[in-house]
Formats: C-alpha cells, sequence, structure tokens
C-alpha cells in the first residue's frame, strides 16, 4: 500500500488538491510553501503550472491527548490487582508523571518491577504508567492474662499484612 502521509507526490494531471495530512496528537493547521500567501488548508496546482513546488505541512500540538495512570494494589496473597483508573489529559510529546495516592494500610512501591511512573504522552492515547502500592506489614504483639496465664505471657505476630485477620489465644490452646 502507500503510506498515509508521504513526504513527496508526483502529479502528472492538469490539476491537483493535495490532501490535507493527518498526524495522532496534532491538529492540521495548514500547508506553507511556493506560491502560497499565508497559510492555506488546502494546495491546487493548476494546469499549464510548470516546476517543482514545496510545501511543508504545519501542526498544532493538541493539549488534550489522553492517556491513563493505573493504580495497582498487593493482595493478601502478594499478587497485585487494579485498584483505580485515572482518565487524564496533557500535551502531545510532553513527559509527564503520574501522581500517587494514598491509601489506608499501603505503601508505594517505587521499584515494583512492573512500575512505569513517567511517560511521554504517545499522540495516539495508548500512555498508560502504572503505579503499585505494596500492603504495609506489622509486626503485632499482645499481653494474654487471665487467670491461667502468668502476667509475663505474651504472643508475637510478625509481618501480619494489613486487612488479615489475626487469630487470638484463647483458654483451649
Amino acid at each position: 500500500g502507500t503510506a498515509k502521509n508521504p513526504a513527496s507526490y508526483t502529479y502528472f494531471d492538469e490539476s491537483f488538491t493535495l490532501a490535507n495530512p493527518e498526524r495522532a496528537g496534532y491538529t492540521f493547521a495548514g500547508w506553507t510553501g511556493s506560491g502560497i500567501d499565508g497559510t492555506a488548508m488546502s494546495v491546487t496546482i493548476e494546469k499549464n503550472s510548470t516546476g517543482d513546488r514545496s510545501f511543508t505541512a504545519t501542526w498544532t500540538v493538541n493539549t488534550d491527548t489522553a492517556y491513563k495512570v493505573e493504580h495497582y494494589r498487593q493482595n493478601l496473597d502478594g499478587q497485585y490487582a487494579l485498584a483505580e483508573t485515572d482518565s487524564l489529559k496533557g500535551e502531545t510529546d510532553t513527559t509527564v508523571t503520574a501522581a500517587s495516592k494514598d491509601y489506608e494500610g499501603f505503601t508505594l512501591n517505587e521499584d515494583a518491577p512492573e512500575a512505569a511512573a513517567s511517560g511521554t504522552i504517545a499522540g495516539d492515547g495508548s500512555l498508560v504508567l502504572k503505579l503499585y502500592y505494596d500492603r504495609n506489614a506489622y509486626d503485632v504483639t499482645y499481653q494474654v492474662t487471665g487467670p491461667y496465664f502468668t502476667d509475663d505471657s505474651y504472643h508475637v505476630d510478625k509481618d501480619v499484612r494489613y486487612g488479615a485477620e489475626l487469630a487470638l489465644i484463647s483458654d483451649d490452646m
């Protein structure tokens, strides 16, 4: 097939109109070049015109190009699940950095293997940034008192994950 936006055209017709090109993330602003006074949205070469002509497409960058930020939180089994997606807009071909969120019981893991905290906004809206949040772990110590326990009896659970159930010691243990 032929390219959608070739760099050059050769015409043998008596007249033609140069088609307006497309470019993802940009708005076509017009043609400049040989015989154009100001910016033209289309160029027509009339018959009996001779010689090479050069035209340049001009563009305006879009400031409302879509991109996404996905926020993944760690499950109790250590795997990550998508918790939230932010659909945002920005200027094509600029670098953006995702803003982290505050999730109770979770801490941003900047070193997660799949993390992509910044990137360049693609004109086609395909940029997806990903932030990962680890579930906080706690050492839990509690005192056991009662008729069958001495005052210095205690129990320690290490690395109890936020949101996990904690089994307490009972009289029948």
